[in-house]
C-alpha cells in the first residue's frame, strides 16, 4: 500500500457521482505516479467505481500500459500489462488531504521479470 500525503494539492469538492468520478480520474494521473508514467508512458487509468462517505472517496480503478521504459528495477521489456486497484481519499473544504493506494506491486513485477527472461533481456 502507497500512502500519499499532500495538503498543497487542491480541487473541488466533489458532489456527484460523476464529479467524484472525474476528480478521480484527475488524481489518480496526478504527477505523483512519476515512476509508473516512467515504466508506461501509455498507462492509462479507468474509475471503475466510486463510493464516498462524508469526507472519504473510494475509487476503484484499472490500468493498463505497455512497459517502455526502465521502472521497477526492470528494462523496459515491450510487455503490455493490466492491473486493478483502490485509491482511498479524504477530501477537507474542498482539498485533497490524504489518500492511500492499495494493488499488487508485487505481481507487476514478477510479470516485468518474467517477460524480461523470456525476452532475453536478464
Amino acid at each position: 500500500m502507497v500512502r500519499h500525503r499532500d495538503p498543497n494539492l487542491t480541487s473541488c469538492a466533489p458532489r456527484t457521482v460523476a464529479e467524484t468520478r472525474a476528480t478521480a480520474r484527475r488524481t489518480l494521473q496526478a504527477p505523483r505516479t512519476t515512476s509508473l508514467l516512467t515504466a508506461f508512458p501509455d498507462l492509462s487509468v479507468v474509475v471503475e467505481a466510486t463510493a464516498a462517505d462524508g469526507d472519504v472517496v473510494v475509487v476503484r480503478w484499472k490500468a493498463a500500459g505497455t512497459h517502455l521504459g526502465q521502472g521497477f528495477g526492470v528494462q523496459a521489456t515491450g510487455a503490455p500489462v493490466a492491473f486493478r486497484g483502490m485509491t482511498w481519499f479524504v477530501i477537507r473544504a474542498g482539498r485533497f488531504i490524504e489518500g492511500w493506494d492499495a494493488w499488487n506491486q508485487g505481481a507487476l513485477v514478477e510479470t516485468l521479470q518474467e517477460a524480461a527472461r523470456t525476452s532475453g533481456l536478464q
